[in-house]
């Protein structure tokens, strides 16, 4: 969502590498929907159930708000991979 991205990630992608039980890497508050593959599993960022931050990947790009519809990111994990459904609009 930034510059900075996954840089000066090495260490903690040499920690998921070396576990395969992670499933996923999760985290909030990003206000926008990224995932990306990240140490042998999925790093995944949730959207936002206010407003939504542009897309712009362009990195002169200024941040700004999109009035995009709320989201949410629900996860299932039942003695399995996880599920990842994306949820009804």
């Amino acid at each position: 969502m930034d510059g900075m991205g996954l840089e000066d990630s090495g260490p903690l992608e040499c920690i998921v590498r070396k576990n395969p039980q992670v499933e996923r890497l999760l985290c909030g508050h990003l206000h926008r929907p990224i995932q990306a593959r990240f140490g042998g599993t999925i790093a995944s960022s949730c959207p936002s159930p206010a407003h939504q931050v542009a897309l712009d990947l362009t990195l002169e790009a200024e941040a700004r708000f999109m009035m995009e519809p709320p989201a949410f990111h629900l996860h299932a994990w039942r003695q399995g991979p996880v599920l990842s459904p994306i949820p009804p609009t």
